[in-house]
């Protein structure tokens, strides 16, 4: 509701921009378990099952073709 009140009010479009930038991601469905969580997250909290690609080194989540972590520097090895 407030998303929308500032959308409306905030002239030239900066409601709807403020809007794209500052939500929430969309909550994704756990593919194991089936419980719904936030998409920050690599692993389901409910049942720990691998939400997205990550880090054999340090667990955190990687993008598809990626040849190294960001985080820790470490080589990925593609399936």
């Amino acid at each position: 509701m407030m998303w929308t009140l500032l959308s409306i009010f905030i002239p030239n479009g900066i409601g709807i921009i403020l809007y794209f930038i500052l939500r929430d991601p969309l909550p994704q469905v756990c593919p194991k378990c089936g419980v719904t969580v936030r998409s920050k997250g690599a692993f389901c909290p409910a049942c720990g099952a691998a939400l997205a690609n990550t880090c054999p080194a340090c667990h955190r989540a990687v993008e598809p073709g990626w040849s190294h972590c960001t985080s820790c520097g470490a080589e990925l090895k593609h399936a």
